[in-house]
């Protein structure tokens, strides 16, 4: 799971909004009540830190990272919130828990207008020799966010359209969104681009825009005073003891 973690990593940070300029937001109206988030208040810093070594803080952040990591996640829908129901469970265990908040689709926010949520169910292409690729539930970064559903066939010159990856970075799987642009697209590895031939391709998205959806977030207010400090300092003590 480590290897596969870092392989996503790697694969977000292949992603150049300068090379791919696709964008399209959206939200979903399912309340936090239904992701049972606790209520916001306030919380200390100190309450907030293991008293344990850095060492031990950076297994517990593996480990939290290692749940979150298979979940599908957007700017909005199912994916999100149950990601920061997770991340809140943490929190709590410290005594604290997440302000939480939710904005509908279609509201306008400054110069921006909250989109609709998106959901995703399964996503995937089958190649002229009856292969399955681009498998959503393999890999989620495989589907462009936000694509559109379509359930067609077409040829490959068709196809090349719709297809994203990087040459620079020929084993990584890209990370590509289309927020504010309807359409469809695929990612995949330079190396696994080049292995298609020509032919019918069957084409399958099985997704959803909610225009009555929302968009939720969160924050958590950490009060500032002496305490903290204290906390602070108890942090800096262990990184240098760990380092020496």
């Amino acid at each position: 799971m480590a290897d596969d973690l870092s392989k996503k990593v790697t694969n977000l940070k292949s992603f150049s909004s300068d090379e791919k300029d696709l964008s399209l937001k959206a939200t979903s109206s399912l309340s936090f009540k239904k992701a049972n988030l606790k209520k916001p208040e306030k919380a200390e810093i100190s309450s907030l830190l293991d008293k344990g070594s850095s060492k031990d803080l950076g297994k517990k952040m593996h480990s939290l990272a290692k749940k979150l990591f298979p979940i599908n996640r957007s700017i909005t829908g199912e994916g999100f919130r149950k990601s920061l129901k997770l991340l809140n469970e943490e929190f709590v265990k410290s005594g604290a828990s997440l302000n939480l908040h939710s904005i509908k689709s279609g509201q306008k926010v400054f110069d921006w207008v909250v989109p609709a949520e998106w959901s995703v169910k399964n996503a995937y292409i089958i190649t002229p020799e009856g292969k399955k690729i681009c498998d959503f539930k393999q890999n989620n970064l495989h589907l462009w966010g936000y694509s559109e559903a379509i359930n067609c066939k077409m040829s490959f010159e068709e196809l090349k359209k719709h297809l994203y990856f990087r040459k620079d970075l020929p084993e990584a799987v890209p990370y590509v969104t289309s927020y504010y642009k309807k359409t469809w697209g695929f990612c995949l590895s330079y190396n696994e681009y080049k292995k298609l031939k020509k032919g019918i391709y069957e084409i399958f998205i099985d997704s959803k825009h909610d225009e009555k959806g929302v968009l939720n977030y969160a924050d958590l207010i950490i009060s500032s005073d002496e305490k903290n400090l204290k906390a602070q300092n108890f942090t800096q003590e262990n990184d240098i003891n760990l380092k020496s």
